[in-house]
């Protein structure tokens, strides 16, 4: 008689292991299991780990040794100690289909290979394809000299290499930075990471300037001088390169001064001249980019701004973007380090630093909501 078919939903791995030796017994076999957590980064709570198994039967423990099946009792042995932070469960995930990745063929980048779970998630999470060979390789590099190597290992691997690819540089940290202009397209959230970066330096205790040149875009004045008044600090409009070099020159000594200029488009030859001008001599520039555009879209924009000779650049809508792994393919192609992760609704808290091994874990799902702790929103 075959034994019954059984598939059990938990929020985390340790439960649904639980549920599965109290039905089946702890001799039960795992055939399969899956993550059905919805994809993004603000996904709700919920059941999103499944386990499928059956009653385990003198046949099937001697066929799960030969093709690496696990019964419950091994399968919860293996595994790391238990959290209740839903945060694991992505990373037990990348775990198992590590594992599976153990034996196939490494012939080259472009060497035909089965499809592998792994190369399913990796693909789920929107990795550009050449990060995903990239990835696929060096798992089954380091698995193929000793199949039996640590899971949690193999992801460190793919984590470490993942930061070695991505450059970061500091920002307002770095005190000889005084002059600071955020460039980039329209609606990628400048302003509001003016409105961030102030927060921040104020918390580095860096007196602060706001200064608008966006004679353009309705309110743009307005929003800079309501952001100046939130934060006590002092803002001005300079409507000519002139005024702004004046501004400088007048600034006092240690005053950090975050400008705000108007969006452009990489068409708009003469626009982007025009802001050249404004930006000429002791201002450092960032572009400020969002992460949930195509990668075509992305090089366009680092393209267009070479002009100005941007040395930073500063990446937005970490929220809005449905895939992590597009947003370590974005850092892997800029000319420039990152300097700053923007997410979230709010003015205060919603920036952080860029760290390469933070970004990439994050990118890799083992952060499974943000890559910097929330804070609260200014009111």
């Amino acid at each position: 008689m075959t034994p019954p078919v059984e598939t059990f939903s938990a929020p985390t791995m340790h439960e649904a292991l639980a549920r599965v030796r109290e039905s089946l017994g702890p001799d039960a076999i795992i055939l399969h299991t899956r993550q059905i957590k919805p994809k993004g980064l603000l996904s709700k709570k919920g059941p999103h780990v499944e386990v499928t198994a059956s009653a385990g039967t003198s046949k099937q423990k001697e066929l799960s040794v030969r093709t690496g099946t696990l019964s419950a009792q091994e399968t919860e042995r293996t595994r790391p100690a238990p959290s209740t932070s839903s945060l694991e469960d992505q990373v037990r995930r990348l775990q198992r289909l590590v594992d599976r990745m153990s034996g196939m063929p490494t012939t080259g980048l472009h060497a035909a290979r089965p499809k592998s779970e792994l190369e399913e998630y990796l693909r789920s999470i929107e990795f550009p394809e050449n990060i995903v060979s990239e990835l696929l390789e060096i798992a089954t590099s380091a698995s193929r000299p000793s199949p039996t190597v640590d899971d949690r290992e193999l992801i460190d691997i793919l984590v470490t290499h993942l930061a070695s690819r991505i450059r970061t540089a500091e920002g307002i940290e770095n005190r000889t930075i005084m002059n600071l202009a955020l460039i980039g397209p329209t609606g990628v959230g400048k302003t509001t990471t003016v409105a961030r970066l102030t927060a921040h330096a104020l918390e580095l205790g860096r007196p602060v300037h706001l200064v608008t040149i966006d004679e353009y875009r309705v309110g743009a004045a307005d929003e800079i001088r309501r952001y100046a008044e939130i934060f006590g600090v002092g803002w001005s409009m300079a409507k000519t390169p002139a005024e702004l070099r004046r501004l400088i020159e007048r600034q006092p000594r240690g005053t950090l001064m975050l400008i705000d200029t108007p969006g452009r488009a990489a068409l708009e030859k003469k626009e982007m001249a025009d802001l050249a001008r404004f930006l000429e001599r002791g201002i450092t520039k960032a572009l400020v980019m969002s992460s949930n555009i195509r990668e075509s879209s992305a090089r366009a924009s680092l393209d267009a701004f070479r002009d100005l000779d941007y040395q930073h650049l500063i990446l937005t809508k970490l929220d809005e973007t449905p895939g992590t792994g597009a947003v370590a393919g974005l850092a892997m192609i800029s000319p420039v380090p990152i300097t700053y992760l923007c997410l979230g609704q709010s003015v205060r808290g919603d920036l952080q630093p860029a760290e390469p091994l933070s970004l990439a874990r994050w990118a890799m799902g083992q952060i499974a909501r943000r890559p910097m702790e929330a804070s609260e929103s200014i009111d």
